[in-house]
C-alpha cells in the first residue's frame, strides 16, 4: 500500500506537469502570434489571415488552460481522499521494518507534493470546490489541501524543509513559526554534548574542543534556517530568529564533529589547509563550507536579528547575543 500511494502521487504530479507545459506552450504561441499581428496590421490580407489565426490560438490557449484547471481540481479532490487514508506508522501491529517503510512512504508523498507546489504544477485558478479552503488566505488551493492533512507527526526530514519553503514563499509566518518551534523542541533534546558544559538555553557547549556527539539528522538545512530567519525578521519576530541562529550553530558544530569522527567520508572545506573539513550532505550544507556559513552568521545574520530585537524593544541590552555567544566561539574555533 505505501508504494502504491507513492506511485500514484508521482503519476499525478507528472500528469499535472504535462498539463502545465501544454498550457504554457499554448500561451506562448498566442503571445508570439499577437506580436506578429502588430507588425502585419498594415496589410489587409495579412490582417484577415491574422484574425483567423488569432481566434484559433486564443481557443487553443483557453482550452489548454481549462484542461489544466480541471486536472488540478480533480487531482486535489482525489488527493484529499488518498492523503486522509495514507498509511501511518502508528499501528502497534507493525514491525520495525514496516514502520520505517510507512514513514518513508509518507515523507516521499509529501516531498513530491510540496515540490510540485513550488514548481507550479498545480493550477492556481482551479475550480470553486477546491478553492473554498483557500478563500481566506492568498495561498494555492493545493497548499490549502495539504495543510489539512500534513500534521505534526509528519514534520520531519526531509518533507518539513520543503514545507517551510512553501510557507515562506506564501508569507505564512505564523504556521512557519509553529513548525520551526516544534522541530526545535523535538531536536533540542538530541543536541550533542560538548565536554559537558551547558549554555543558558540548555544546549551543551565547550569553547571549541571536539565534541563527543553521536550521529544525528537535522530536519532543517542551514539554507532552510535562513528562510526561517528572513521570515521572522520580516514579521518582527526576533525570538524565533534567535532560535534559528542557535539551531544553525548547533548544526555547524555537529557537522564539524562528524568530519573528525568519519574522515573517510566525503568532505567539504574552503581550500584552506587550516580549516577543519566537515562531513556534509548537500541538502544540509547548501553548497557552502563551515567557514563560509560561520562568516555569514557572524557578519550578516546576527546583526540583522539584533537590529530587529532593538527595533521591537524586546531585548535592547543584547541578552540574546550573550545566550549564543559560547556557541559562536565554539564554531569560530572549529574553523580557525
Amino acid at each position: 500500500m505505501p508504494h502504491v500511494c507513492v506511485w500514484f502521487v508521482q503519476h499525478v504530479v507528472r500528469a499535472l506537469f504535462l498539463h502545465k507545459s501544454r498550457a504554457r506552450s499554448a500561451e506562448g504561441t498566442r503571445a508570439r502570434h499577437d506580436s506578429a499581428k502588430v507588425h502585419n496590421d498594415n496589410n489587409i490580407n495579412r490582417a484577415r489571415f491574422s484574425s483567423i489565426g488569432d481566434g484559433v490560438n486564443t481557443e487553443s490557449s483557453s482550452r489548454a488552460m481549462r484542461e489544466w484547471q480541471e486536472a488540478t481540481d480533480a487531482s486535489l479532490q482525489c488527493l484529499g481522499r488518498v492523503l486522509l487514508h495514507l498509511p501511518s506508522a502508528r499501528h502497534g501491529s507493525l514491525t520495525h521494518e514496516e514502520e520505517n517503510m510507512q514513514k518513508r512512504a509518507r515523507q516521499k508523498v509529501y516531498c513530491l507534493l510540496f515540490e510540485g507546489i513550488l514548481e507550479g504544477v498545480f493550477s492556481t485558478t482551479c475550480g470553486e470546490r477546491s478553492s473554498k479552503s483557500a478563500s481566506t488566505c492568498n495561498i494555492p488551493p493545493a497548499m490549502a489541501t495539504l495543510l489539512q492533512v500534513y500534521n505534526e507527526t509528519d514534520w520531519r526530514y526531509p518533507s518539513v524543509a520543503i514545507f517551510v519553503k512553501c510557507l515562506h514563499a506564501w508569507g505564512l509566518h505564523e504556521m512557519l513559526r509553529r513548525v520551526f518551534y516544534h522541530v526545535y523542541r523535538r531536536e533540542r533534546g538530541q543536541q550533542p554534548t560538548y565536554n559537558g558544559k551547558k549554555s543558558n538555553d540548555g544546549s551543551v557547549l565547550n569553547n571549541g574542543a571536539g565534541c563527543a556527539a553521536k550521529p544525528k539528522r537535522y530536519s532543517l538545512s542551514l539554507y532552510t534556517c535562513e528562510l526561517v530567519i528572513e521570515s521572522a525578521c520580516r514579521a518582527r519576530d526576533p525570538s524565533t530568529a534567535a532560535l534559528a541562529v542557535d539551531y544553525m550553530l548547533s548544526q555547524l558544530l555537529h557537522l564539524r564533529s562528524a568530519a573528525e569522527q568519519q574522515p573517510h567520508e566525503d568532505v567539504r572545506s574552503c581550500g584552506d589547509d587550516n580549516n577543519t573539513a566537515a562531513v556534509v550532505t548537500e541538502d544540509l550544507i547548501g553548497g557552502r563550507c563551515i567557514a563560509e556559513w560561520t562568516r555569514l552568521i557572524h557578519e550578516e545574520i546576527v546583526p540583522r536579528v539584533d537590529k530587529v530585537f532593538c527595533q521591537t524593544g524586546i531585548d535592547t541590552k543584547r541578552q540574546w547575543m550573550d545566550d549564543i555567544s559560547e556557541a559562536k566561539v565554539a564554531v569560530a574555533s572549529a574553523v580557525q
